[in-house]
């Protein structure tokens, strides 16, 4: 799986911001390349506690059991699969 970590993964990613433009075509999904890239800074935010969500009591005690589920093995997340802001799928 790639992920930011690796040097030539972080120019492939600005590689491809660099070519978005307003009128830039969507290869899946429903957000314009502006609504892709206010996402994906988003999440960005919540990465580096930039911005802290309120959490429900009910986040907190069904979060610990989905948690693993969710992210307990590598694979890629699915295109359309249920997300929240802290999500990008950089593709």
């Amino acid at each position: 799986m790639k992920n930011l970590f690796e040097a030539a993964r972080v120019e492939e990613v600005k590689e491809r911001m660099a070519r978005l433009k307003s009128d830039s075509e969507r290869l899946w999904g429903k957000m314009n390349a502006a609504q892709a890239v206010a996402h994906c800074s988003a999440g960005l935010e919540l990465a580096l506690s930039d911005r802290i969500p309120p959490r429900l009591l009910l986040g907190r005690i069904i979060g610990r059991m989905v948690k693993p589920m969710a992210l307990g093995n590598d694979e890629p997340m699915r295109r359309n699969s249920p997300d929240g802001e802290g999500s990008c799928g950089a593709g």
